[in-house]
């Protein structure tokens, strides 16, 4: 997937532009985890890496849960440079006095290994179980699908399979580099009049609601700083198929739609990688939840409920989870999980509205496919 979120090729890098500084790095981590292990006052032998993170390194057998020998061979990088992987709810240590006083905390506080913020968010969501898919609707748009299935997209090369909290569980997930500020681009140029406003998206869905009350032909590609999955950095946005008759608001309804076609081919990505599951429900947060024109745009095209809960900051409530279940208040992770949540409202499907959008789905996807063809030839003009 894309290097700027992985860290094999960055480890490469110190190894082949930096040796001298290579040779000195005891072992490569994570921000998260170098905190937690110098509160610990762990030594550089003892530095960890929860699971949840190993798919980033790019040297992980996410199957076993361990660093994969044949690829670490391959490209001649030392096993004894990458920590020990563990478990999210394995305690590492205590909070050392110094570190508890400049904090005004009493030392001895049991410190838990955590997870990766992706993961925190989902447990902290209740997405923990299949059947439930998960959508970030922040500044980079992020769909994930919680499956019980270890089968990695190796033919479109659009879903990256991720070890969950839950062993034996993996989250596939993709994302739209900076979906959420497609969103900001057309408040800021197509609608500049409440740039400012607090309550700007409401009043650009007000006018769709009443202006463009359904498709009007043209088809937004969100991918205005490029793909990542899969990876096509070289693509850009693009409005097609509008003309005169098309408005202001038929263009932002076109960008919400765009992003919601790209999350309906992750969906058909998985569901020809598991064909036996079904999707019950996408369970939404972020900035983009408090629409809820655009969450029954997104459940029509992609027929499948949209539901808004009850919480907010789901990754900090996901880390409470983990800590709470390290230390013993519960026993259940999973159960406690789906039960720490509750639907406060639920969008369902438009089933004409879901009609018109499977037309849709193919030809979005046959224009996206001829615009990277376009912007990979001429991409030394972007």
């Amino acid at each position: 997937m894309g290097p700027s979120i992985n860290h094999g090729p960055k480890i490469l890098w110190w190894k082949h532009e930096r040796p001298e500084i290579y040779r000195k790095i005891k072992k490569f981590t994570v921000p998260s985890s170098w905190i937690t292990q110098k509160l610990a006052g762990l030594s550089g032998e003892e530095t960890y890496l929860d699971y949840t993170n190993l798919h980033f390194t790019c040297f992980g057998d996410l199957r076993n849960l361990r660093w994969d020998k044949e690829i670490l061979q391959i490209f001649d990088v030392e096993e004894d440079k990458f920590p020990r992987i563990v478990d999210p709810c394995l305690q590492i240590g205590k909070l050392q006095q110094p570190w508890a006083k400049e904090m005004g905390l009493l030392a001895g506080i049991p410190l838990i290994a955590g997870c990766g913020d992706q993961a925190a968010n989902a447990l902290g969501a209740g997405v923990s179980e299949p059947g439930i898919a998960f959508d970030v609707a922040g500044t980079a748009s992020c769909f994930s699908l919680f499956v019980d299935e270890y089968n990695p997209d190796v033919k479109y090369k659009a879903l990256m399979l991720a070890q969950f909290v839950l062993k034996d569980f993996y989250y596939a997930m993709a994302y739209i580099n900076g979906g959420g500020m497609d969103l900001e681009w057309a408040k800021k140029e197509l609608f500049r009049e409440w740039a400012d406003s607090r309550d700007a998206f409401q009043l650009m869905a007000q006018e769709i609601e009443q202006n463009a009350p359904k498709p009007s032909g043209v088809i937004f590609i969100p991918h205005l700083r490029g793909r990542n999955f899969p990876t096509q950095p070289w693509l850009r946005g693009v409005f097609a198929g509008f003309s005169w008759d098309h408005r202001r608001e038929n263009l932002y309804r076109a960008i919400l739609e765009g992003i919601a076609f790209e999350y309906a081919f992750y969906l058909k990505v998985i569901r020809e990688l598991i064909p036996n599951l079904t999707f019950k429900e996408v369970r939404v947060i972020g900035g983009g939840a408090k629409s809820p024109l655009w969450n029954r745009i997104k459940a029509s095209i992609l027929k499948v409920p949209y539901v808004e809960l009850n919480r907010q900051e789901y990754a900090v409530w996901g880390s409470a989870l983990i800590a709470g279940h390290a230390v013993g208040v519960f026993q259940d992770l999973q159960k406690t999980s789906l039960n720490s949540v509750e639907k406060k409202k639920v969008h369902y499907p438009d089933e004409k509205l879901s009609k018109t959008y499977e037309k849709f789905i193919p030809y979005y996807l046959e224009t996206m496919d001829k615009m990277n063809e376009i912007f990979e030839k001429y991409r030394e003009l972007l």
